[in-house]
C-alpha cells in the first residue's frame, strides 16, 4: 500500500482521489494495527502463562520437599539441589514456551522462500535450447493465440501474417485489441498457448530466451529509467557497450545533441526527482536510444509517439525513414503519420487481424470506423 502510495501520487493527486485513497489507507492500517494488536495479545498471554506455569511449578515442588524435610525422607541439602536442578531445566522450557510465536513466524517465512523457490523459471532447458546468433530479421506468426487467464477472452486469436528483413510494420486497432500483446509475444515476453512464431525459420521455443531479448531491441510503451546516469541506463541492454556505441544509439534516436548540451553529459544522474526535470520526449528518447544500443537487426515500438512532441516526433520519423531497409521494425502505432511510413499495416480487431494491406487502405479503414 505505501508503495503503490508513493509512486501513484501524481495519478491520485490529477484524479482528485485522496479521499478514496485516504478510506482505503485507513482500511489497511487498521488490519495492520489490529493484526499487530492480535500478536501482541497473544505473547502477552503466552508470557503470562508461562510465568504462572513456573511459579505454581517452583511453589509445588518447594511444598513437597518442605514436607518431606519435615518428616525426615529428605535433607535441606537435597531439597537445595533438587530447587536448583528444577530451576535450570525449567528456564529454558520457559524460554521456549515464549519463543513458539516466533518458531511459528519463522516457520511461515522458510515456506514462503520454499514456495518461491519453487516457482518453475521461464526455460528449464536452457542446455538444449539453440543460440541465436545473428538473426536477420524474417519475422513469421502462425495461427498464434493468447490469452491471460482462463477465465478471461483470447488476446490474440489465430494472427498469422509474415514480416520480411527490413521491413516496417506497423500495428493498429482501437484499446484492447491486441496490439501491445502481439509485440510482447514477439518480444518473447510472453509464450503464446497457440500457434508457434518463427524467427529466421526457427520455432521461437527453440531459442534461449535471455539470447533471444538480447537479439531483439524493445521499446516499451511506458517509459522507465532507473537511478543511475544516462550512459548506465542506455547500458542496460548491453552492459558492454562503449562510449561510441552510446553515441551512435543517441544519433539514431536523435537525442545526441540534447544529451551533450547537459552539463554532464551522459554522465547526468537520472533520480526520481531529476527524471521530473526532464520533458517526457527527452526521457522517451532516451528509451529509443537504449534499444538501438543492442545494434540489432529486429526493432520493435510500442507507441513510439507517446509523450513525443512535435519536434522529437519529427526526429522518430526522420530516423525510421533512415532505418528503414535496414533492420526489421514492428511498431504499434494510431498516428497516420507514423502509419503512412509502414511497408505494411496490420488492423486488428479483438485480437484478430481485420485487414493486412497498404497504409493508405488502413488509415482510410481506421477513419471510415
Amino acid at each position: 500500500m505505501l508503495i503503490q502510495t508513493f509512486s501513484g501520487r501524481k495519478e491520485i493527486k490529477a484524479s482528485e482521489g485522496e479521499s478514496v485513497w485516504k478510506e482505503r489507507f485507513r482500511e489497511v492500517s487498521g488490519e495492520s494495527i489490529m493484526s499487530n494488536y492480535d500478536t501482541f495479545r497473544i505473547n502477552s498471554m503466552m508470557s503470562s502463562l508461562a510465568q504462572a506455569m513456573l511459579t505454581t511449578t517452583v511453589l509445588a515442588i518447594l511444598s513437597v520437599g518442605a514436607l518431606a524435610v519435615i518428616d525426615g525422607s529428605m535433607s535441606i541439602g537435597a531439597l537445595i539441589a533438587t530447587m536448583a536442578l528444577v530451576w535450570r531445566v525449567l528456564s529454558p522450557l520457559q524460554g521456549a514456551f515464549l519463543s513458539i510465536s516466533k518458531f511459528q513466524q519463522t516457520f511461515k517465512s522458510m515456506k514462503q522462500i520454499n514456495q518461491l523457490m519453487k516457482i518453475p523459471v521461464e526455460r528449464s532447458d536452457f542446455n538444449t535450447n539453440l543460440a541465436v546468433k545473428g538473426l536477420k530479421g524474417f519475422i513469421k506468426l502462425d495461427r498464434v493465440s493468447f490469452r491471460y487467464g482462463a477465465d478471461q477472452n483470447p488476446a490474440l486469436l489465430g494472427v498469422t501474417f509474415n514480416i520480411k528483413p527490413g521491413e516496417l510494420v506497423a500495428i493498429a486497432g482501437y484499446t484492447g485489441s491486441g496490439k501491445s500483446t502481439l509485440l510482447k509475444i514477439i518480444a518473447g515476453m510472453y509464450t503464446p498457448q497457440g500457434g508457434a512464431i518463427f524467427l529466421d525459420n526457427i520455432d521461437m521455443r527453440q531459442l534461449n530466451v535471455m539470447e533471444l531479448r538480447r537479439s531483439i531491441a524493445y521499446v516499451p510503451q511506458d517509459t522507465k529509467m532507473f537511478y543511475g546516469t544516462i550512459a548506465q541506463n542506455m547500458r542496460l541492454a548491453n552492459g558492454l557497450a562503449t562510449d561510441e556505441n552510446l553515441h551512435t544509439a543517441a544519433t539514431k534516436a536523435g537525442v545526441l545533441d540534447e544529451i551533450l548540451a547537459l552539463p554532464d553529459g551522459f554522465n547526468t544522474r537520472l533520480t526520481e526527482n531529476a527524471t521530473d526535470k526532464f520533458p517526457p520526449g527527452f526521457l522517451r528518447s532516451i528509451s529509443i536510444a537504449r534499444a538501438f544500443v543492442s545494434n540489432s537487426n529486429i526493432v520493435l515500438f510500442d507507441e513510439p509517439g507517446a509523450s513525443l512532441d512535435y519536434d522529437s516526433d519529427t526526429r522518430f520519423m526522420n530516423q525510421l525513414k533512415a532505418l528503414k531497409g535496414h533492420c526489421t521494425m514492428v511498431m504499434v502505432s494510431h498516428r497516420p503519420s507514423h502509419i503512412r511510413l509502414a511497408d505494411k499495416v496490420i488492423l486488428m480487431n479483438q485480437g484478430a487481424i481485420q485487414f493486412a494491406g497498404t497504409a493508405d487502405e488502413a488509415i482510410s479503414i481506421l477513419m471510415e470506423e
